[in-house]
């Protein structure tokens, strides 16, 4: 007797979907910051704008500007030591938040100077990342100025700035970036309070030969704060990673035209994201 036994086995296998390739995913390395440069002349980061793309981040770093008005009979020097921090949870939603741990103001003019040192200003924000593609990445961000400052004691400076970032990446070593944005700031005090408010913007570019090395080019423009243009400022970084999550920026920023008497302002900055 011969018997025949036949069998039949029927697999299904099911694979997650990959979560697909962002702009964000392409990023030449973790540790290599990307985004506008943002040393700004405003109390801790009110008018710098944000970053398209939304990461976990620890920043600790210095900046400082210098205003010198001969024919004004007026000069000044600031210096700021900033910690930053940035978390995103539910992928597409990032807080951030910026200190002036340590605030260096000198002033003089023709007859008076003057200096202080202290804390200085904190700003909070929130962005969503509403639009992440293979190659665009859209960002609206608000951010809020509250009153931390002990230099003026009797004078609580509060604001705020609403608007949207972009970054555009058309090859993997080129990443465009810019921002749009207004702010608007008021002085509290027994006096009438100053309000004040106006319009920034910021176009740039980063080119990344390696993925230890970032050099970055940016445009910012500000309207409507003290006069009808208020800077018209290239900014150029030299950005570096050490290891695969710390990296470094050293930037230089110099007004070319507007009401704004800053001679040039400089940042250097260390970053670790996790």
């Amino acid at each position: 007797m011969i018997r025949l036994t036949f069998a039949f086995a029927l697999t299904f296998a099911f694979t997650p979907r990959a979560h697909a390739e962002t702009v964000c995913d392409n990023a030449r390395h973790p540790g290599l910051t990307d985004g506008p440069v943002t040393i700004g002349y405003a109390d801790a980061e009110l008018g710098t704008g944000h970053r398209a793309c939304l990461r976990d981040e620890i920043g600790l770093g210095e900046r400082a500007g210098a205003i010198i008005d001969t024919p004004g009979f007026y000069g000044a020097l600031n210096a700021d030591t900033l910690l930053t921090a940035t978390h995103v949870f539910a992928r597409r939603f990032e807080l951030f938040g910026a200190l002036e741990l340590v605030h260096y103001q000198f002033a003089q003019n023709a007859t008076l100077k003057g200096s202080s040192v202290g804390l200085g200003q904190l700003t909070v924000g929130g962005a969503f990342q509403a639009l992440a593609g293979r190659a665009w990445a859209v960002t609206p961000y608000v951010r809020l100025e509250l009153p931390t400052s002990s230099d003026a004691p009797d004078v609580r400076t509060v604001g705020g700035e609403l608007g949207v970032a972009v970054d555009f990446r058309p090859y993997r070593k080129v990443m465009f970036h810019g921002y749009l944005g207004g702010d608007l700031t008021a002085g509290l005090s027994a006096a009438p309070s100053l309000v004040r408010g106006g319009a920034q913007a910021d176009v740039g570019v980063q080119y990344s030969p390696a993925t230890w090395i970032g050099l970055v080019l940016d445009l910012r423009l500000a309207l409507g704060h003290r006069a009808a243009l208020d800077w018209l400022a290239p900014a150029v970084a030299f950005r570096f990673r050490f290891w695969r999550t710390l990296g470094a920026e050293l930037a230089a920023e110099l007004p070319v035209a507007g009401a704004d008497r800053h001679l040039v302002a400089f940042a250097l900055r260390l970053t670790y994201r996790y």
